[in-house]
């Protein structure tokens, strides 16, 4: 199944029920970064959007698997 992601606002995405929020490069860290959230909980930081969503994708996976046990 193909998810969309949807943006929020500038700084912003959300991916299934996950929040992705941008934090744009600065000169202590030179790359953006993406935090992920849902239900007010992080599930980490990854180094580009992309992998945020493979992230969530997987996320949902093990719970599928997990519920399948």
């Amino acid at each position: 199944m193909i998810h969309s992601l949807t943006t929020l606002s500038r700084h912003s995405h959300q991916y299934r029920e996950f929040v992705i929020i941008r934090h744009p490069k600065t000169v202590t860290n030179l790359v953006n970064r993406y935090h992920l959230w849902f239900n007010n909980h992080s599930f980490g930081k990854v180094d580009t959007l992309e992998q945020a969503t493979k992230h969530i994708d997987w996320l949902h996976q093990m719970k599928e698997e997990e519920s399948l046990r």
